[in-house]
Parts: structure tokens; C-alpha cells; sequence
């Protein structure tokens, strides 16, 4: 099982990490693996804080 989770300061900066050259290698790679199961979700908040 994987998971991932990120933080992003915005949409725009995910879209140019999600561009970028060392994520498109890493789709390539993950394409290659037996998924049993893909999902992806994005929540929107309205701020955080440290606890």
C-alpha cells in the first residue's frame, strides 16, 4: 500500500510541480506498477495551524 500526501500553496504551484521533468519521470515509473486501485483527491481548506 502507498499514500501519499502534499501541501500545496496553491493550484498553480501544483500544476508546475505536477509539469515538471522529475514528475513526469516518476508517472513513467508508476505507470509500470500493478494497481489494484488509483485514487486521487483534493481537499480545499481554509487555512491551518501548528499544534
Amino acid at each position: 500500500m502507498f499514500h501519499n500526501v502534499e501541501a500545496w500553496s496553491g493550484l498553480e504551484a501544483l500544476e508546475a510541480h505536477m509539469k515538471s521533468e522529475v514528475m513526469q519521470a516518476a508517472f513513467a515509473e508508476v505507470a509500470t506498477l500493478r494497481a489494484l486501485r488509483r485514487e486521487v483527491t483534493a481537499y480545499e481548506v481554509s487555512g491551518s495551524r501548528k499544534l
